[in-house]
This record gives C-alpha cells, sequence and structure tokens, in this order.
C-alpha cells in the first residue's frame, strides 16, 4: 500500500472526519502500513503498550481474559472495524496491553510506532492537533460504550447477566467432565 492508500485509510476512518488530505497525509508519514492476514496475532494482552494502529480495511477481533473459580481464558468480545483505532489507551496510560488483538479478515492497518506516535501527540503543527483529535474521538467513543456495557450490567432486569454466568459455570464444569482443560 503507497502513501495515498494510507491516507485513504485514515480518511475512512470516523476520528479523523473532515481532516484536510494535506494533513492527513502529513500524519500517515509517520506510520508504516502493515498488511494483516485473517487468525494473525496483532498483540497480545500484558506486552509493553509499543504502537497504535488504524484499521485502514478489514476487521480486528478484540479479546479480553474471564475468569471462573481461578480459571482464566480469553473471550471474544468485539470486532473493530475499519476506521477504528487500538493501542492508544496503554500507550497513553503507559500500562500493558488490557487486550489481545487478531486479525479478522485480511486486510491493512496505519502501525504508528511509540515514537511516531509521541512526535504526533507532542507536534504542535496542524497534523499533531488532528491527530491529538483523533485520539479524543477514540477514547470518548470507548468511554461511551463502556457506560453503555455498565447501564446494562448495573440495570439488569432480565437476569442476563446471571444467565452469563449460569453458562460460563456449566460450559467449564462440561470441559472438566470431559477432561479437557
Amino acid at each position: 500500500m503507497i502513501a495515498t492508500d494510507a491516507v485513504r485509510g485514515l480518511a475512512r476512518s470516523p476520528h479523523f472526519r473532515g481532516i484536510p488530505t494535506d494533513v492527513l497525509h502529513a500524519i500517515s508519514m509517520h506510520g508504516e502500513v502493515q498488511a494483516m492476514q485473517p487468525g494473525e496475532i496483532l498483540g497480545t494482552r500484558l506486552q509493553p503498550s509499543e504502537a497504535v494502529w488504524v484499521i485502514a480495511d478489514g476487521r480486528v477481533e478484540v479479546r479480553r481474559q474471564q475468569g471462573f473459580k481461578g480459571r482464566r481464558f480469553e473471550v471474544p468480545v468485539t470486532i473493530l472495524r475499519t476506521g477504528m483505532i487500538f493501542g492508544h489507551v496503554g500507550l497513553l496510560s503507559e500500562q500493558p496491553r488490557m487486550a489481545t488483538w487478531i486479525a479478522a479478515s485480511q486486510g491493512s492497518l496505519i502501525h504508528f510506532d511509540r515514537k511516531s506516535f509521541e512526535r504526533l501527540v507532542a507536534d504542535r503543527t496542524v497534523a499533531g492537533s488532528a491527530f491529538r483529535r483523533a485520539l479524543i474521538l477514540a477514547l470518548g467513543s470507548q468511554l461511551h460504550a463502556v457506560n453503555l456495557r455498565l447501564q446494562e450490567f448495573i440495570v439488569d432486569d432480565s437476569g442476563e447477566v446471571e444467565k452469563r454466568r449460569e453458562l460460563l459455570r456449566q460450559a467449564l464444569e462440561g470441559a472438566d467432565d470431559t477432561g479437557q482443560d
């Protein structure tokens, strides 16, 4: 993918919407285009946060750790689509990754390593400002989604949360009965 395609990839993102092409080009010059293949592990939980990606084309599955009775395993929690940003929370909070990311389709990413990310965040030009704005919009979207999930959890008149726990318990007990780990 050439720089023009990277600019198109950024332009597909709702977080970069309305930013002029020349500014998107300046931002894209800090990143590298990375192809992804289905099933490819892009990053794993608890690894140091060293990069931010924008999905130029394709889908990425997010997996989180869940547990029951001391057993832990990763479960899919969402699919990120073209235009979404991921990896930024760990870099901004200076914390290890909280999730594992796996390519759910063939596609491409725009990869910003830690140094490029830090240069863009510190950049006082229009490109830096646009990049910071995109990060703020991405964080705002994530916070909104978390709030909606918390609301569903707190106001669970249907007993869905308890039903999910019971299904998880049964699945784990079933795995124990068959001798699987």
